[in-house]
């Protein structure tokens, strides 16, 4: 039988990364190193997914040339796109999904406004969902907006919330982090003695100015670890220029080369899912506006708190079961200082490993519905349901 993993060529890290210039790096992750989150987690959801060859978008023709592949499966995540490039790639997936008898996907979702019930797919987007749910009883999708936009169009679908959120197959983890959340509440620590974890701001967004002001004052007071996910400032990391993103100046008081040094001090980049995790578990507090640049360190049983600023990380926040705030709220609690934060983590938390082991169950069921092997690790998770 011919089985396919399609997906990019890295993974969940990049080899010799470190010889890289920006560039390769970004377009080795696909533009946006939190992208390595959502694929390493197919590793503790599929026991088998070393009989799955693994096979780029640039290669998928040539293997697929003399017969059509028998099973394909593929990481999602942001497909459901309304943008011209969203079109024009979701064109060639459809092609790609048409030619395969079976089809399984995982963690399919959309991007839009908070507030949004419901998105408008173009054809191209719209062809690629049903050739995609031709291939299998229903598609893994991440929140419940793809689901409602899915039955719209007549398709089944179950909501698994991101794969990500099982790459710590530790069934107590919830509890883990709200005991660590709450002894640090209770020790009510400064800014100055905390190891803090920010991932890079989300731009495009009516409270992008107002969080990236906030988090600036934070970096030129304190120490503390921004983490780069996006091309914005990586070629400044690495030397390449100097020039900082006008997201960062015009929302900073300080003159340009005070604001480039805050930026150096703080900036960090990962290119690989274990030292991204392995970094983020010296650290006592995580926050930030990117989904997986939170799930990350959740999952290395870091305090994490979403700054949920659309309808996707409102969503994904909903479902799992993670803690999460309005920007505003979340501006309020950085000015409050780090023991507020670690109380709303902590009362965020409540719930979490009994929902997770439901969805470790939803995902365990869709897996086998389409005739793969459940990784051990989720099995051992939805057990606790």
């Amino acid at each position: 039988m011919l089985k396919l993993y399609l997906d990019m060529l890295n993974i969940s890290t990049i080899p010799d990364a470190w010889r890289g210039t920006a560039d390769d790096i970004m377009r080795l992750s696909g533009h946006n190193l939190g992208n390595f989150a959502f694929r390493h987690a197919l590793y503790t959801l599929l026991e088998d997914l070393a009989d799955f060859a693994p096979v780029t978008y640039s290669h998928y023709d040539a293997a697929t040339k003399d017969r059509a592949p028998d099973h394909v499966i593929a990481s999602c995540a942001n497909w459901l796109g309304t943008s011209e490039a969203d079109e024009r790639n979701n064109g060639y997936r459809a092609v790609m999904f048409e030619r395969a008898k079976k089809i399984t996907v995982f963690g399919l979702g959309g991007q839009a406004p908070a507030g949004t019930t419901t998105l408008t797919l173009g054809p191209n987007t719209e062809r690629m969902v049903r050739a995609m749910a031709a291939g299998g009883p229903s598609l893994s999708v991440r929140d419940d907006l793809t689901a409602a936009t899915l039955k719209g169009l007549g398709i089944e679908a179950v909501v698994t919330g991101c794969p990500s959120n099982f790459i710590n197959g530790a069934a107590d983890l919830g509890a883990q982090i709200t005991a660590r959340a709450e002894a640090r509440q209770a020790q009510a620590p400064g800014w100055d003695v905390l190891r803090s974890f920010i991932s890079e701001a989300s731009t495009g967004h009516g409270h992008t100015a107002a969080v990236v002001a906030s988090q600036l004052r934070l970096m030129a007071a304190h120490r503390v670890a921004y983490v780069l996910q996006t091309p914005a400032l990586l070629p400044m990391l690495l030397g390449e220029n100097t020039v900082v993103p006008p997201l960062y100046c015009d929302n900073s008081d300080m003159d340009m080369p005070a604001l480039r040094g805050v930026l150096m001090q703080s900036m960090q980049h990962f290119s690989s899912v274990d030292s991204w995790m392995d970094f983020a578990r010296t650290c006592h507090l995580a926050f930030g506006m990117r989904i997986h640049g939170t799930m990350l360190p959740l999952q290395a049983g870091v305090p994490s708190l979403l700054i949920q600023h659309d309808s996707r990380t409102a969503g994904l926040a909903q479902h799992m079961g993670i803690p999460a705030v309005a920007p505003e709220t979340y501006i309020a609690l950085q000015e409050a200082g780090p023991a507020a934060m670690f109380e709303q983590i902590a009362r965020g938390m409540e719930g979490y490993d009994s929902r997770r082991a439901g969805l470790a169950g939803v995902m365990r069921d869709y897996i086998a519905a389409h005739g793969l092997v459940p990784h051990n690790s989720i099995q051992t998770l939805s057990s606790g349901a």
